[in-house]
């Protein structure tokens, strides 16, 4: 903060920082300038988080964290439990809540923050790029010419005109995916969990999950990970989906149970799949890697220089916003005991 003779104050907050940013390395080192005190754990493993937390409650005054990643895990009571009383804010790098229980800060009065939009463009890239490699038969046609072959087994895909392809997840990256899609001249297909505002659908069609899975010729997962969505898709899902259909998942990867999964494409259920995310990640199921039909990427589907560091400078803002006003931006909760 700069006060009103010109000098720079710090503000009387403790940042704990978890993680190590990739791009937004001088603004997140800007912070031992901006606040009280501020410590950066980096990527300690969480036995280490978990023991020096409880130094750091001892001391007080730590009511802010950060988190960019690393291996500490999900942020719980278990990890910042001696911090409950002091914690009012956890700003993390991801747009996902399957890491952090929101539940436990909303009941200790923190707020939670996300990072909603910065890899938003490169994970529907991705999600696109899928698509199309379904379409084009693209893995196997490019595994058997470097084997030495050539249209061996060729076999003809779907047209991407009129392709009718299904969004589980309208959210900013499911709409942006749409957009990419429709260019392509596909019929776009959605559930959420509430119909968006016609002006917002922009030529996408609401229907009901059951009609998802009858009418789409290929589904794309933009869906969060919670306790309903969890194996979302496992054999009675991918049994309903229409016979040679394909399924693209750039969401987390519990949504798709990973046997069932398997189980449609040595069936022909299920035709082709390109998955970023992996039930057991960094382990895909070993079937998996032998087949030419589904394309993997190691969930990698935001990793562009301007995604994560976008998505980087989110944590940044909203722990400015924080500090400056008493709110993130980005809040993604109603902490108890915090007015509205």
């Amino acid at each position: 903060m700069v006060a009103s003779n010109g000098t720079t104050t710090k503000s009387k907050h403790g940042v704990i920082v978890l993680g190590k940013t990739r791009f937004a390395h001088d603004e997140v080192a800007a912070f031992d300038q901006q606040h009280a005190k501020v410590v950066h754990l980096g990527n300690a493993p969480r036995a280490e988080v978990i023991a020096k937390v409880k130094e750091l409650a001892k001391e007080g005054g730590w009511d802010c964290v950060t988190k960019f990643g690393g291996p500490a895990g999900t942020v719980n009571e278990e990890l910042f439990g001696p911090l409950a009383g002091q914690l009012k804010f956890v700003g993390y790098v991801g747009a996902g809540f399957d890491s952090i229980d929101v539940d436990w800060l909303t009941s200790i009065g923190a707020y939670f923050s996300n990072a909603p939009t910065g890899v938003a463009d490169p994970v529907a890239t991705t999600a696109a790029m899928f698509v199309l490699m379904c379409t084009r038969n693209a893995v196997s046609a490019d595994l058997e010419i470097k084997r030495g072959g050539w249209r061996n087994g060729f076999d003809y895909a779907l047209d991407t005109r009129g392709l009718v392809v299904g969004i589980l997840g309208m959210g900013t990256i499911g709409k942006l995916t749409r957009d990419k899609l429709q260019a392509f001249g596909m019929k776009i297909l959605y559930h959420n969990r509430h119909r968006l505002p016609v002006e917002e659908e922009k030529g996408a069609e609401y229907v009901s999950f059951e009609d998802l899975l009858t009418r789409s010729q290929c589904i794309v997962l933009h869906s969060s990970l919670n306790k309903d969505n969890y194996h979302k898709f496992s054999d009675k899902e991918f049994g309903m989906m229409k016979k040679g259909a394909y399924i693209v998942n750039v969401s987390r990867g519990p949504v798709i149970d990973e046997e069932a999964l398997v189980r449609a494409l040595q069936s022909g259920q299920i035709a082709r799949a390109g998955l970023d995310v992996f039930e057991n990640e960094p382990h895909p199921h070993p079937w998996l890697l032998t087949c030419d039909r589904v394309a993997l990427y190691p969930h990698q589907a935001g990793a562009t220089h301007v995604g994560i560091y976008g998505k980087e400078m989110e944590v940044v803002d909203n722990l400015a916003s924080f500090t400056a006003t008493g709110k993130p931006r980005d809040a993604q909760n109603s902490p108890v005991g915090v007015a509205a």
